[in-house]
Order: structure tokens, then C-alpha cells, then sequence
């Protein structure tokens, strides 16, 4: 994991119930000290293995003309690895595949603006 920043946001079990909790320092077991999200808004200690960060539903891309992958926020329906995208708002148009889903990534700046490719899978001949 990257360097945590203060005040992210961060989700654990307590029992069967789910708790969220801001970050605020790492004590010196290796612990995440968390804030709660509660009225006493009490601080807690958690383990990293029992932590994980809630981050926004992310998916990544890759362009013609570039080996780079970018991420964008949201889901698309009927979007899966492999799918075929055309972004419009970078002028006429960009093609672009998708690599892979729910990459949680702090990369993300704004969601996907263009259309699924959907069409039959086409083969020729060599003669």
C-alpha cells in the first residue's frame, strides 16, 4: 500500500458489525490509530490486516496510441476487461480498451465520458 494520508477513510469488523474510521498515525505495533465515525468520535487501535481503505469504484483504460494506463471513476454497465471504449471529450474521438476493473486508485480524476463499443466479432480470409 501506498503512504496513507491523514483523514483517509478506513472500514473494519467488529464482530458482525462494520465500523469506519478516519486515519490518523500508524503507534508503534504497527497499528492503524483510527477516529471513528461515531458521535464520541473514540479512537481505536486496528490492525493493517484487519483494515481496508475505502476508496471509490475505479477502472482502468489503455489507449491506442499508448502502453499507459489511466484510471477513471464509476461503473459502466456491461463494461468488462477487454471491452472496446471511445471517449469523446478529448476532441473527436479515442479509442481505448479497458484493462481492469474496481482498481481502487488514487489515479482516478473524473469519470468516463463516450461509448461502449458492442459488435460481432469479424474475421477474413487471406485469399
Amino acid at each position: 500500500m501506498s503512504k496513507i494520508e491523514i483523514g483517509s477513510l478506513f472500514e473494519y469488523a467488529e464482530g458482525k458489525e462494520k465500523k469506519y474510521g478516519n486515519y490518523l498515525a500508524t503507534n508503534g505495533a504497527g497499528m492503524y490509530v483510527l477516529e471513528l465515525r461515531d458521535a464520541a468520535k473514540t479512537l481505536v487501535a486496528v490492525d493493517k490486516a484487519d483494515c481496508e481503505e475505502v476508496m471509490p469504484y475505479t477502472f482502468a483504460v489503455r489507449f491506442a496510441d499508448s502502453s499507459q494506463q489511466y484510471h477513471f471513476f464509476g461503473k459502466i454497465e456491461g463494461v468488462v476487461v477487454g471491452s472496446m471504449l471511445i471517449r469523446t471529450d478529448l476532441g473527436p474521438f479515442a479509442l481505448c480498451r479497458v484493462t481492469a476493473l474496481n482498481t481502487k486508485s488514487r489515479n482516478a480524476t473524473k469519470g468516463f465520458t463516450g461509448f461502449l463499443v458492442e459488435g460481432k466479432v469479424i474475421t477474413s480470409d487471406s485469399e
